[in-house]
């Protein structure tokens, strides 16, 4: 689960052991740029880059669960764009 546990550790969103060995490490302000992004798109797209994931077919199946998934995100705070990007990320996981 090496997308999750990077992404969840670096942005303190579990209380995970630190003993986990990871590749890629964020930084606060990657994470910050991540969540304060209006345009999912470029969320997104900043968050594959990182984490070297090479298509958005994964990602486009699970935003297509909301009717604007541009809009949702652009009228989610913070704490909701965490859920969500921990959400997609579980998603990654399954299919990798």
């Amino acid at each position: 689960m090496k997308y999750l546990h990077t992404y969840k550790e670096q942005s303190n969103l579990c209380n995970e052991s630190n003993e986990i060995n990871l590749k890629i490490k964020f930084t606060e302000e990657q994470i910050n740029n991540i969540l304060s992004e209006d345009d999912l798109d470029i969320a997104i797209y900043n968050l594959q880059d990182k984490l070297n994931i090479k298509t958005g077919d994964i990602a486009g199946i699970f935003f297509s669960k909301y009717d604007n998934a541009n809009e949702y995100w652009k009228n989610a705070n913070k704490k909701e764009r965490k859920e969500i990007i921990i959400e997609y990320l579980e998603l990654e996981e399954k299919n990798n």
